[in-house]
């Protein structure tokens, strides 16, 4: 790796973003670290994240990391070059649940909602800034999550509002960001 770059993959479901972004990943890094949000609750993502691992083959440690993703880059200055944090829309899901649980009236409160919303914002902006203290580069995947209808539930416009904004964050501290749609890429910047 000649230099420490950081990149934002965005996209829809199933867009390509994921394998963009592995590609990319592979091409500026030899110490390569995959940093996977999913957590497996049913037969079917327990089968994705499987193939997902058997794609990406032995060159790549992989790190588990459903919530405190700020941690990843102490725990791997030295392991790895490039960092794959495959997505931060799986991140942002894990972190909105463990916190209202099954308890999705909290966000009817407009204060509750507004403070849960400035917690996972901090939480995204600790991990940009420990990302631009890591050594090697970071390449980010995330869901764009803005171009589809509105949401009928409050929770679905918060998550989606939410979302919004931590790409946004993301793409601050990106040097390049590209967006996905059918397999193609095409540089925002």
């Amino acid at each position: 790796m000649n230099h420490k770059l950081n990149v934002l993959f965005l996209g829809g479901a199933r867009s390509g973003k994921s394998s963009l972004a592995l590609s990319y990943a592979e091409k500026i890094g030899k110490k390569r670290l995959f940093v996977a949000t999913a957590q497996a609750f049913d037969e079917e993502t327990k089968e994705r994240i499987l193939a997902h691992r058997q794609e990406r083959g032995s060159y790549w440690q992989t790190l588990e990391v459903p919530l405190n993703l700020s941690d990843i880059f102490y725990q791997s200055e030295e392991k790895a070059d490039v960092i794959l944090v495959d997505c931060l829309t799986m991140w942002l899901n894990n972190m909105v649940f463990a916190e209202i649980k099954d308890r999705v009236e909290l966000l009817e409160d407009k204060v509750k909602r507004k403070a849960l919303m400035v917690k996972i914002i901090g939480e995204f902006e600790t991990f940009c800034v420990n990302m631009q203290q890591f050594s090697g580069s970071v390449v980010l995947v995330s869901n764009e999550l803005g171009l589809s209808l509105v949401p009928e539930t409050l929770l679905g416009r918060f998550f989606r509002d939410l979302s919004g904004k931590i790409n946004q964050i993301a793409a601050q501290h990106c040097q390049k960001v590209y967006f996905v749609a059918a397999g193609l890429s095409l540089t925002l910047k």
